[in-house]
């Protein structure tokens, strides 16, 4: 969610990806912030890269969608 939200808001650099990560750390909150600069120098080297890092580090905190199965659990 994060990233799309950040992604709407830069539209005006949405093609152009250094600017996208020049600007991505701004949009950041305390704990991905700290995340962010806790990275070792130059192991991004690209937007695309660097959302690929920060979903696998806080995937967990993205909502999903109920599968069949949850709902099959579901009690009223």
């Amino acid at each position: 969610m994060h990233i799309m939200v950040f992604e709407e808001s830069a539209c005006s650099h949405l093609y152009d990806n250094d600017m996208l990560s020049r600007l991505f750390p701004s949009s950041l909150g305390k704990e991905a912030s700290e995340w962010f600069y806790s990275l070792e120098d130059q192991s991004i080297t690209n937007y695309s890269q660097l959302k690929k890092e920060f979903v696998s580090q806080y995937q967990h905190n993205m909502k999903r969608r109920p599968t069949i199965v949850d709902l099959a659990k579901m009690k009223q």
